[in-house]
C-alpha cells in the first residue's frame, strides 16, 4: 500500500498536483490535491512546491471539498515545516475564503459539493456522490477552526475570536441537522460517522456513541470499506485512535472487493481512480484515494508533531496484531526521526 500510495502521489506532481498523468485531463483536480496534502508532505519535502501552489490557487473559490486547501494548506505548512510566513501571507487569503462561505450558507450547513468521491458503488456519475451535505459542512467547521487559529498565530484575535464563534455555530447547526441525539450522524454510513469524529465535533458524552455507531455501520457491510475518498482518509485515524487499529489495516488490506489489498491482489502498483478495476472512470494512476498514508505515519508509525516545525513531538505507535513490525523514518526541518517497533520486543 505505502509503494502504491506513495507512487502515485509522486506520478501526479509534475509542476501542479495534477488529476491524473495518463489520460487527457491533466489540468488540477483541488479535491484531489486537497485530500492528499498531508499525505505528500510525510512522504516528500513539499514547502516549496505547496508555496508554490497556494499561488497557483490564490483566486479559487468553490465548496469546501474542492476549493479547502487554500485554508489548511498554510497550516499544514506552518504545522509541519514552523512556517509562519507563508501563514501569514495566505491569511488575507484563508479568512476571505471562509467569509464567503459564511456568506453562502448562512445556516451553517453546507449543501452542495462532490462530498466523499467514489465510494463503492454502481459505475454512474450519479453514483459517485456521497453524504455531500455532512462532508462539505464538516470540512466548513474544520475551515473555520482553522482559520481561527491562524488568526492567532498571526496576531489577530479579533479574527481569532470571529471565526471562533463561526466554527461554534456551525457545530450547533450540524449537530442539530444531523446527529440523532444517540450518537448516530445522518444516515449512520461510515462516512457520516467518520467525519465528524475525525475532526472533534462530536459531542464529549456521544464520542462512544458515534465510535460504536462507526463500527456498526462497518460490520453491515461485511467488513468492507464503503468510503470515498474523505472518509479513506480519515478511517484509520479515527479507529486507531478508538482503539480499533487491527479493524482499520483488516479494512484497507481486504483482499475482496473494495479494499487496496483487492487492487494489489489484481496486480495493481499504483491507486484506481474507482475501488473497481474497470468503469466509466478507469485511471489506474490516481492519487486522491492516497490520503490515508499520513495515517501510515501518525498513527501505525505513531510521530505527530506537538508544535509548529515538529519542535516537539509525541511518539505513540499503534501495533495492530496482524503486523509484527513497523519502521519509520520522517525527515523533519528539525532533522530525521526513526522509529522502529518489534512485537515481543516491548521496546521501541
Amino acid at each position: 500500500m505505502q509503494s502504491n500510495l506513495r507512487w502515485s502521489i509522486l506520478n501526479n506532481l509534475y509542476s501542479i498536483p495534477t488529476d491524473c498523468c495518463q489520460r487527457d485531463e491533466r489540468t488540477p483536480c483541488l479535491m484531489d490535491s486537497a485530500v492528499v496534502e498531508e499525505a505528500a508532505i510525510h512522504n516528500f519535502g513539499m514547502q516549496a512546491y505547496y508555496r508554490k501552489w497556494l499561488g497557483d490557487i490564490r483566486h479559487d473559490s468553490g465548496n469546501p471539498d474542492w476549493s479547502g486547501d487554500k485554508v489548511t494548506l498554510p497550516w499544514y505548512l506552518y504545522l509541519y515545516y514552523g512556517d509562519r510566513g507563508t501563514l501569514e501571507t495566505y491569511f488575507p487569503d484563508m479568512s476571505a475564503y471562509v467569509d464567503a462561505l459564511a456568506a453562502k450558507w448562512p445556516s451553517g450547513i453546507v449543501e452542495e459539493g462532490f462530498g466523499d468521491w467514489c465510494v463503492p458503488n454502481e459505475d454512474g456519475w450519479e453514483n459517485y456522490f456521497n453524504e455531500v451535505a455532512i462532508v462539505n459542512s464538516s470540512l466548513y467547521w474544520r475551515f473555520a477552526r482553522i482559520a481561527s487559529q491562524a488568526a492567532e498565530v498571526c496576531g489577530f484575535s479579533d479574527d481569532a475570536a470571529r471565526f471562533a464563534a463561526l466554527a461554534d455555530r456551525i457545530g450547533a447547526a450540524f449537530d442539530a441537522r444531523f446527529h440523532d441525539g444517540n450518537g448516530i450522524y445522518g444516515s449512520g454510513s461510515q462516512t457520516a460517522q467518520l467525519m465528524p469524529l475525525a475532526f472533534g465535533m462530536v459531542p464529549d458524552g456521544f464520542v462512544g456513541k458515534a465510535v460504536e455507531g462507526l463500527l456498526a455501520a462497518i460490520e453491515r457491510k461485511g467488513r468492507r470499506l464503503d468510503t470515498g475518498i474523505y472518509g479513506t482518509r480519515y478511517l484509520m485515524d479515527v479507529l486507531a485512535d478508538h482503539g480499533h487499529i487491527d479493524l482499520a489495516l483488516a479494512l484497507l488490506t481486504q483482499p475482496e472487493y473494495p479494499g487496496f489489498g483487492y487492487q494489489i491482489g489484481q496486480g495493481a502498483t499504483t491507486l484506481w481512480e474507482q475501488w473497481s478495476e474497470k468503469g466509466g472512470m478507469h485511471s489506474h494512476d490516481h492519487a486522491m484515494f492516497g490520503g490515508v498514508g499520513a495515517s501510515f505515519y501518525t498513527r501505525l508509525g505513531g510521530i505527530e508533531p506537538l508544535s509548529p516545525g515538529y519542535e516537539t513531538i509525541r511518539i505513540r505507535p499503534r501495533a495492530p496484531a496482524s503486523l509484527d513490525w513497523v519502521r519509520t523514518r520522517l525527515r523533519t526541518v528539525k532533522g530525521g526521526d526513526r522509529l522502529g517497533m518489534e512485537k515481543g520486543r516491548e521496546r521501541l
